[in-house]
């Protein structure tokens, strides 16, 4: 199984191989792995050959992520191998032919359900970035502004201006350590 590890890191682990290229194991393995606990989305691309994971790393460690994933995609090649087998060995007869337009209707609906399903909303757009940044953004940049503008009202002595701006820079601090308080308080 690590032969098929593509990437591993902390929240995100990708196979890749000719054997994930299964359609069928890759929806069994996907399902499996979207009912574990800690799982966020799990990607699959039967193209390809490639499964990707996004987990929570605070519930679920790399260790056990990836053994979680070995099994679900070991467990899902299985049946597909014993399926393969045994469809070799029995003769089958040739399904009925379908108009053109049919045929085109039923291989988009069946790329459609091998599509990624996620667990959880998609990602934003790497180019659209979440609320919370942009305002931390423009509050760190009023700190730095604020405390520039209050060490110069300091050293011309305006008091009172020194104090306003040092007010505001501690509003500032207070949005800042607001927008980071899961990392600060882990």
């Amino acid at each position: 199984m690590n032969s098929l590890v593509a990437s591993a890191l902390p929240g995100r682990v990708r196979l890749r191989g000719p054997v994930l290229r299964q359609a069928r194991a890759l929806a069994q393995a996907r399902s499996a792995l979207q009912a574990q606990p800690g799982v966020i989305r799990v990607q699959t691309n039967a193209r390809v050959g490639s499964l990707l994971l996004h987990y929570d790393a605070a519930t679920l460690p790399q260790p056990q992520a990836e053994a979680l994933l070995a099994a679900a995609v070991q467990a899902a090649l299985q049946p597909a191998a014993n399926d393969d087998a045994g469809a070799a060995a029995r003769p089958s007869s040739p399904a009925p032919r379908q108009p053109r337009q049919n045929r085109r209707a039923a291989a988009s609906a069946t790329r459609a359900a091998h599509l990624s399903v996620p667990a959880a909303p998609p990602a934003p757009h790497p180019h659209h970035a979440p609320a919370r940044n942009v305002i931390n953004r423009w509050a760190k940049r009023g700190m730095l502004l604020t405390l520039g503008a209050s060490l110069a009202l300091a050293a011309t002595g305006a008091k009172r201006g020194h104090a306003a701006l040092g007010g505001v820079f501690v509003l500032l601090l207070g949005v800042h350590l607001a927008v980071h308080r899961h990392r600060l308080l882990k």
